[in-house]
């Protein structure tokens, strides 16, 4: 799955993104009070920007992850597991220096974000604490959505600089 998901086309990418940003739109809003038939039109819209903006970029960085773990094949997939939270180190050298590269890389992008990431994610709470206060409750959940946002990157740019700290 995890291969098919990483070898997919942009286009595939973008109606995926779009599909389930759209369904999490339509249940966001109908949660929110307002009907079904009212909220889909807004909600296709909003995924079909979405999946046009989204998709090609997620193909965008897929690809530059593919190149700084030497390319593909089994040793960047050993990699691509052995970067997740529980992977264990891979034993094979050429996955070991695929799994330092794609660290590298990963590191590179998150570090690149993180200024105006934060930011954003620190304004968009601040947006959704007001409309919660003011409107419905319901916006609490994407203030504590934000807020995880920026813990969880912070967390893997620390397991990251961990994994590039060993080296191969």
């Amino acid at each position: 799955m995890l291969t098919r998901w990483n070898d997919a086309p942009g286009w595939v990418l973008s109606v995926v993104m779009g599909a389930l940003f759209a369904l999490g739109m339509g249940l966001f809003s109908t949660a929110q009070g307002q009907p079904w038939p009212a909220a889909a039109p807004g909600a296709a819209v909003a995924g079909v920007l979405f999946g046009a903006v989204m998709g090609p970029y997620a193909a965008r960085s897929r690809r530059r992850a593919r190149a700084a773990g030497d390319g593909g094949g089994e040793a960047l997939r050993s990699a691509q597991r052995s970067l997740r939270w529980r992977g264990g180190r891979p034993d094979d050298e050429g996955a070991r220096l695929a799994r330092v590269q794609l660290a590298q890389h990963r590191l590179e992008v998150l570090e690149g974000q993180r200024v105006w990431g934060t930011t954003l994610c620190v304004a968009l709470s601040v947006v959704a604490g007001w409309f919660a206060v003011t409107r419905s409750p319901w916006w609490w959940l994407k203030v504590v959505f934000f807020a995880a946002v920026v813990v969880v990157a912070w967390l893997q740019r620390r397991h990251l600089r961990r994994i590039v700290a060993d080296g191969a």
